[in-house]
């Protein structure tokens, strides 16, 4: 899908819910039951089918609209419009939600039993930093504590992702070793593991851990969705710069649910596009900036938000310690990093192309 300076744009809708249409079809069609039953001479059998499959679709029908009422509204509009809807959201994130250098580890509990945990990794500096007050916290690295202990307190989004992480791991376990699964349970969920090999997903400086919000729901099963969708309307996400740039663009119809969970911990298709050196004169609110420390070291990305005194300013979350928050980041682009630069209109084509 082309998009022109002066055409409007649709962004693609996801194929979900079309793709679920055709599931529910397909399998009441196999039923050959007729929808309308003649009046006389029913088989109870048949209108107890019938009413089965009314049921089954009044229930998708209802998860379908409650769907719809999460995900942002895509409209018909040129590229200035998103980009204004885009300034507005970045608004409306100020001050909120919480930095988070995220992690996706696998935990083993037991030999040959190990699940996925995505969390949030904080070094001595943000644990003891006053600005750095993130909720649902642990920090008893001196200590062993069960699976179900450690996600006790997160929300409900990420716990249960982690719990369902485990479950499944379980079930393979139990599978490849001729036990009962439901024996298991309480077992593992149960059992305790030491927090200090977290340390082994970062540089053995971690002193706080909480969920991350967007690693969580990368490894979610598609039952969590509504939950998930549900959590992203919160206040209080857990994030890294990369994943609240990928969460504003969401917010901002420019990229869908499906690529919201693709790109979790990655780039994306921002991976694919090559940014130019920052020339401030052209820079428009809402286009992207990316922070290297050198010519390969990717330090951090955020939106140019306007220009003060001789410094541009960058919104962004987790730019530096005085950004915990989603914030404007004043920075010198002549202070030896290394400064790019990455238009709206070039990602919002990227993204719909590959929709």
């Amino acid at each position: 899908m082309k998009i022109e300076s002066n055409q409007s744009y649709h962004a693609k809708p996801s194929s979900a819910i079309a793709n679920n249409n055709l599931n529910v079809a397909s399998q009441l069609a196999q039923l050959h039951v007729p929808m309308h039953l003649p009046s006389q001479k029913c088989d109870l059998s048949d209108v107890r089918l019938v009413n089965a499959a009314v049921k089954i679709q009044r229930c998708f029908r209802a998860y379908r609209d409650l769907r719809t009422s999460l995900l942002p509204q895509p409209k018909v509009c040129t590229p200035q419009v998103a980009r204004e809807k885009l300034i507005q959201i970045l608004e409306q994130n100020r001050g909120r939600h919480y930095w988070g250098n995220h992690q996706l580890m696998d935990v083993n509990i037991a030999p040959g039993l190990k699940y996925s945990l995505p969390f949030s990794t904080y070094d001595h500096v943000c644990a003891q930093g006053v600005l750095f007050k993130q909720p649902y916290t642990n920090t008893h690295f001196d200590k062993e504590m069960s699976v179900k202990a450690f996600v006790h307190d997160w929300p409900a989004a990420e716990r249960l992702t982690v719990e369902r992480s485990l479950e499944k791991s379980m079930r393979t376990f139990a599978a490849q070793n001729g036990h009962d699964f439901s024996d298991m349970p309480n077992e593992f969920i149960d059992l305790p593991f030491p927090l200090e090999i977290l340390n082994e997903a970062g540089d053995k400086t971690i002193a706080k851990v909480a969920p991350n919000t967007l690693s969580a729901f990368m490894v979610s099963p598609k039952s969590l969705e509504i939950t998930f969708l549900k959590r992203l309307k919160s206040n209080d996400l857990n994030l890294n710069c990369l994943q609240f740039v990928h969460f504003t663009l969401f917010q901002a119809g420019i990229i869908t649910l499906a690529q919201l969970k693709e790109v979790a911990q990655g780039f994306g298709e921002l991976k694919k596009m090559k940014g130019t050196p920052i020339n401030a004169s052209q820079l428009q609110k809402g286009d992207l900036t990316l922070i290297y420390r050198d010519a390969n070291k990717f330090s951090h990305i955020g939106f140019y938000n306007g220009r003060k005194a001789n410094k541009i300013q960058v919104f962004g979350i987790g730019l530096n310690a005085q950004t915990p928050h989603a914030e404007d980041l004043c920075v010198d682009v002549k202070d030896g990093r290394v400064y790019l630069s990455m238009g709206l209109e070039d990602v919002i084509r990227a993204y719909q192309h590959a929709a």
